[in-house]
């Protein structure tokens, strides 16, 4: 059996972001693991891994892409797992179907409705 927790607060991101749904499911799940004081903050999707930072919440989900500029200037933050895997896609015309995946040709991508590159 396993001892008691080092801890029995948690403080996660609060956003209307459908992505992060299970973060509130997760809630019960937490409740079971011996967490009591379980705390919604909320904060704007953009500052997720400065707010992680900051010690503002303990975790947020963030864009993966997005933390290594973050992590190589320095925020102290930690890649747990992955998430988010349904904001993504990648789209593209008939004629973009011709031109091979590549780094030197990437397909036009919009992640969390922003454009970017696959």
């Amino acid at each position: 059996m396993e001892g008691p927790l080092e801890t029995t607060a948690v403080r996660l991101n609060k956003n209307p972001g459908v992505c992060i749904a299970p973060l509130y499911f997760a809630e019960e799940l937490l409740r079971t693991e011996g967490f009591t004081d379980i705390r919604f903050v909320e904060i704007p999707t953009v500052a997720n891994v400065e707010a992680v930072a900051s010690g503002e919440v303990d975790f947020a989900p963030a864009y993966g892409p997005l933390l290594i500029p973050k992590i190589e200037a320095g925020l102290p933050v930690s890649v747990l797992a992955g998430v988010m895997v349904g904001c993504s896609n990648c789209s593209g015309t008939r004629a973009s179907a011709a031109f091979p995946i590549s780094r030197t040709r990437p397909l036009a991508c919009r992640i969390g409705g922003q454009p970017s590159t696959c």
